[in-house]
């Protein structure tokens, strides 16, 4: 995503971040990592992403908004691509 992007230009991602309270733990665990597996799904409920987007190259990786669902909680996060 960071090559096609143009310098400066921001990236938008809407994903299942850090289950932080038990209730989005537990909906979490019986929805999404029953489906999914736990080995597969687990970086994300720990919170990986914005580290992953750092290291992709990414710089002013924010958190805009955490929305809870009836299978977890999905984050809302943007950063952008540095500047040439």
């Amino acid at each position: 995503m960071r090559d096609w992007l143009k310098p400066g230009g921001s990236i938008f991602i809407a994903d299942y971040g850090e289950q932080r309270s038990i209730p989005m733990k537990v909906a979490f665990r019986f929805t999404v990592q029953l489906l999914d597996g736990v080995s597969d799904t687990q970086p994300n409920a720990d919170g990986i992403l914005p580290r992953l987007m750092r290291e992709a190259g990414f710089i002013d990786v924010r958190q805009l908004d955490r929305i809870a669902t009836p299978s977890g909680s999905i984050d809302l996060l943007t950063a952008r691509k540095i500047t040439a």
